[in-house]
């Protein structure tokens, strides 16, 4: 690719792109991406920075991105392409073009992101056709997932509204807590479809790579980390180019709230009220609670001073 080559194509694009009325209505917009083209360029870029994190939808690539990736492919030849990891093929000859063409939308819209989408128009036709309904595209998708594994869903919802209001009491009530917190309040048991025995862990991967739609991959990644949590607090961060030491310190707090939430759940016949105060949190039970929950909310409550500063109390 040639710089003669690159301003005649620049020059072309622009011109389409000026043919276009609506793009005019498109500024600042985001792009969303669809296709195996689009979705390559990510997979390159992905490998260039060692994400390893397989999940790609709502991946986002920003035009820097894009010009890294362009930066490296445009010198090689197509041979010498081929051995570009992440690239296919039948996708060879045509990368280039795919690269130069969103970066100059992103350019002529002053677009800053473009998302990559791993369904395409089949999948909208479709759900158009079935009129399904688009309130919340995370609800509806972790209500497919948990009649896919055959999960409990009242049991689950009533979860959900446990954790987010104690989550809101905590002062823990940003959209993307939320949208982790009922997550992970609703699927931290889908693990048992392979095993009662370790179902964390069976958990933990299987959110590493199932579709949870509504969730950014780093949104799922902390979901995955939150559960993994409920069977040790301190583990190894293993995926560093996507999650930063501080974003795992949030996930501690997120497994933190589902873990009592599950505890008073459990303890429903027994449970009475929780109110949150500056440096503790008041637990009242009508009835004395079993031996085994007593210690486990005693390990919690140190846990809960570590994290939150705030001391589980039992009345």
């Amino acid at each position: 690719m040639t710089q003669e080559k690159s301003e005649a194509f620049k020059n072309f694009i622009n011109s389409s792109f000026n043919d276009i009325p609506w793009l005019k209505d498109a500024i600042h917009l985001p792009i969303v991406g669809i296709g195996g083209t689009i979705r390559m360029i990510s997979k390159i870029y992905r490998n260039l920075i060692g994400d390893n994190f397989k999940l790609q939808h709502q991946y986002i690539l920003t035009c820097e991105n894009f010009q890294t990736v362009y930066d490296m492919l445009a010198p090689l030849s197509l041979k010498d392409r081929l051995g570009v990891k992440g690239i296919t093929k039948e996708r060879a000859d045509i990368v280039l073009g795919c690269l130069m063409t969103i970066r100059a939308l992103m350019s002529y819209i002053d677009s800053k992101e473009l998302v990559i989408n791993r369904y395409g128009i089949r999948q909208g036709l479709i759900f158009k056709q079935l009129d399904l309904p688009t309130h919340s595209v995370l609800d509806y998708s972790l209500c497919n997932l948990l009649t896919h594994f055959k999960l409990d869903e009242h049991h689950n919802d009533r979860l959900k509204q446990s954790t987010l209001t104690l989550a809101n009491q905590l002062g823990i009530n940003d959209p993307s807590s939320v949208n982790i917190l009922k997550t992970i309040s609703k699927l931290h048991q889908i693990g048992q479809v392979i095993s009662y025995q370790n179902v964390n862990k069976h958990t933990f991967h299987l959110l590493m790579n199932v579709q949870v739609n509504g969730l950014t991959p780093k949104e799922q990644l902390m979901c995955a980390y939150a559960v993994k949590l409920l069977d040790r607090f301190n583990i190894k961060l293993e995926h560093a180019t996507v999650l930063n030491e501080l974003e795992l310190a949030h996930c501690k707090k997120l497994s933190l709230i589902l873990q009592l939430t599950s505890y008073l759940n459990a303890l429903k016949q027994e449970f009475t009220s929780l109110h949150v105060k500056e440096k503790e949190i008041q637990l009242k039970f009508s009835q004395p609670i079993p031996n085994i929950y007593t210690g486990k909310l005693e390990t919690l409550s140190h846990l809960y001073i570590e994290t939150f500063n705030k001391q589980l109390v039992i009345h």
